[in-house]
């Protein structure tokens, strides 16, 4: 008798502190579940909940920042504390879903009408057209002089073609003839004239507003003619050299018309010797020629480059 009792005293105070707390479910619990559902931070924005278990059911008290009752729900009370704490959770996060869908969205705030703002885009300045090119220099001179080759003077004329390379060098072509001069040879005489022609290069420097001085050279190709004269048998005769001509010369600008004065020297890399064919006399010509004289240059209108 005695035994069933004691055992009837250890099963009774077993199910008494199976019994859950007053204070199940703890408001830390009740906030790590609302933190798991994502519905903190709109609790946090609302205010704070009451949860208290009595004999009605679980009674849930959500409380504004100032204090003051905002609404209540009461729901049938689970056996264990954590699934209280759950079941408040998520009538809690529900209702604050049913608050926000019924609270009236404020209409968004219209923004004041912006003030236009002229943007002055820059504007390039327009790339520099290149200008016109000089036009091609073309001159074209006539010049007479006297030449003298060391034994014979005579004298000379000729003309000279231009095109110029910008403003100090040109290209040349010119052309020159002598007049007849004579030697003695044997009984009688040798005559002869030279005809010259060829092409070079020209430097020019101006010297002050008006003056010009010009200097050129290059090689000629020079045809003498030979005759004999006062001989028994007349004989004629042509020879053909190669000679270096330099020349300078100095002018005055008077607008288009440039005169000038020069000088000039020619050496031939072959001298012209005349044999007589029944004597020994001899005639070697000088490989010297040197002229002095005056001329006139003339401006072209040129095309433009």
């Amino acid at each position: 008798m005695g035994g069933v009792l004691v055992h009837a005293l250890l099963v009774t105070t077993a199910v008494v502190s199976a019994a859950p707390s007053p204070t199940c479910p703890e408001r830390r619990a009740v906030e790590q579940e609302l933190d798991r559902l994502g519905a903190a931070p709109a609790l946090a924005q609302k205010g704070t909940p009451d949860v208290s278990v009595d004999d009605g059911g679980m009674r849930i008290v959500l409380r504004g920042r100032d204090g003051k009752v905002l609404g209540t729900r009461q729901v049938a009370v689970p056996e264990a504390c954590q699934e209280r704490a759950v079941v408040a959770a998520v009538v809690i996060a529900a209702w604050l879903g049913e608050w926000s869908a019924s609270e009236p969205r404020a209409a968004p705030t219209a923004l004041p009408p912006a003030t236009p703002v002229l943007v002055r885009t820059p504007v390039r300045p327009p790339a520099p057209s290149p200008g016109p090119r000089a036009p091609v220099r073309i001159e074209l001179a006539a010049f007479g002089s006297v030449v003298h080759d060391g034994d014979v003077g005579t004298w000379a004329a000729g003309g000279e073609l231009a095109f110029g390379l910008g403003d100090r060098f040109s290209v040349t072509a010119q052309g020159h003839a002598t007049g007849e001069r004579t030697q003695a040879l044997g009984p009688g005489q040798a005559a002869y004239q030279a005809l010259g022609f060829g092409a070079g290069v020209s430097w020019r420097r101006p010297l002050g507003r008006r003056l010009l001085l010009d200097a050129g050279t290059g090689p000629e190709a020079l045809r003498t003619a030979l005759r004999g004269e006062k001989l028994s048998t007349p004989r004629d005769a042509t020879a053909w050299s190669l000679a270096i001509d330099a020349r300078i010369r100095l002018g005055v600008r008077l607008g288009p018309v440039v005169p000038f004065v020069y000088g000039s020297a020619a050496y031939a890399l072959t001298a012209a010797r005349l044999t007589l064919d029944d004597r020994r006399d001899t005639l070697t010509l000088s490989r010297w020629n040197v002229a002095a004289g005056l001329g006139l240059l003339f401006s072209l209108p040129g095309p433009a480059g």
